[in-house]
């Protein structure tokens, strides 16, 4: 079995324009483009460990957090977002 696997992402979100509005995954409209004038949405960092236990099962464990850019403490709340996880992947 290999040993643990660590994977450490950045992501960097912006608007399309200074007038564009801040989006969820599905489209709707989470701040209107009005709000702010920065396109900085923000900075996401994210840390998945990997670890295969056996052939059949992976463990995984995750950390997430979003770190609010300009246009986001222009229109507060402003509260960076954290998440963590952990997962077992099983395969046949």
């Amino acid at each position: 079995m290999p040993p643990f696997v660590l994977h450490v992402d950045g992501h960097r979100f912006w608007r399309a324009s200074a007038a564009d509005a801040m989006y969820r995954a599905d489209g709707a409209v989470v701040r209107a483009g009005s709000t702010g004038s920065s396109k900085d949405l923000g900075t996401e960092l994210d840390v998945l460990l990997r670890y295969p236990a056996n052939r059949h099962l992976t463990v995984l464990a995750g950390y997430s957090r979003f770190f609010p850019g300009a246009f986001i403490t222009e229109s507060p709340p402003a509260t960076p977002v954290e998440v963590a996880y952990l997962s077992l992947q099983y395969t046949m």
